[in-house]
C-alpha cells in the first residue's frame, strides 16, 4: 500500500483473509458488503484504512493491537468486530478511530483489552462491551457524536481508564451496562450528555473507595 489503492469485495459471500502483512504509507480503501479478516500484525503500515461497506474482522490478539497499523481507521456504516477472548488480554491496542459525521457504526470490543488510540468525528458509535475489562485509555474527548453502549452479556462495562473525558459527546447505556472508572485513584471525568435504560448504573471506581465526579453538560 506504498500508494495507496482500493479492495472491493462484492457479490455474494466476498469474504478475505489476509495472513500476511500490509505494508507501506498509502491509503487503504475497503468497499463492497463483503468481509475484511486481519490476522497478522501490521507495524510497518501507516496509510490508514478508510471502510466503505461490510465489516472488518481482527482475528487474533495481534492484530488487536497491531493488525490495523499506525494510520487512522475511519468507519462509514460498517462494522469493525476484535478478536475476543477473555481468558487474556489485549493490551495497547493503538488504532485511531474515526466516526465521521453522519455514520452510523459498530466497535465490538474484546472482553480484556486496553484501547489506547483516539476517537474521533460526530458521528453514531455503537460500542458493543461483552465484559467488564475492556478499558479506554485512549484520548476520546474530540469525539463530539453519540455513543450507544450495549452489551449482550448480564454484566459489562463502559470503561474509562483515564480523566480525558467525552465532554463533547453523548453517552447511552443501555441494560446490564455501568460505566465505572478504571483506576483506584479520585477523578473527575466531564461527559457532554448522559442516558440510560433503567437497566443500566452510574457506577464508582477503582476499589468504591475513591471519590469520582462525573461532570454532565
Amino acid at each position: 500500500a506504498a500508494k495507496g489503492g482500493t479492495l472491493l469485495l462484492a457479490g455474494t459471500s466476498p469474504n478475505l483473509t489476509l495472513h500476511g502483512q500490509i505494508t507501506g504509507n498509502g491509503l487503504l480503501k475497503k468497499t463492497g458488503n463483503g468481509e475484511l479478516t486481519l490476522t497478522a500484525s501490521n507495524d510497518d503500515w501507516s496509510g490508514g484504512l478508510l471502510v466503505q461497506g461490510g465489516n472488518i474482522i481482527l482475528g487474533s490478539e495481534e492484530a488487536n493491537i497491531g493488525g490495523l497499523g499506525s494510520g487512522k481507521l475511519s468507519l462509514e456504516n460498517t462494522s469493525l468486530q476484535m478478536f475476543n477472548n477473555t481468558d487474556s488480554n489485549s493490551d495497547n491496542c493503538a488504532f485511531d478511530l474515526v466516526i465521521p459525521q453522519g455514520s452510523n457504526s459498530w466497535l465490538h470490543l474484546d472482553g480484556r483489552c486496553s484501547l489506547t488510540g483516539s476517537l474521533e468525528g460526530s458521528g453514531t458509535l455503537n460500542l458493543e462491551t461483552p465484559f467488564i475489562r475492556s478499558g479506554l485509555n485512549g484520548d476520546w474527548s474530540a469525539f463530539s457524536g453519540r455513543i450507544l453502549v450495549s452489551t449482550s452479556a448480564d454484566n459489562a462495562t463502559f470503561l474509562p481508564a483515564n480523566q480525558n473525558g467525552f465532554e463533547n459527546a453523548a453517552i447511552e447505556l443501555s441494560n446490564n451496562v455501568a460505566i465505572v472508572y478504571m483506576n483506584s485513584e479520585d477523578a473527575s471525568i466531564k461527559i457532554g450528555e448522559l442516558s440510560g435504560t433503567s437497566g443500566s448504573e452510574l457506577g464508582s471506581g477503582g476499589q468504591g473507595s475513591n471519590n469520582i465526579t462525573w461532570i454532565i453538560g
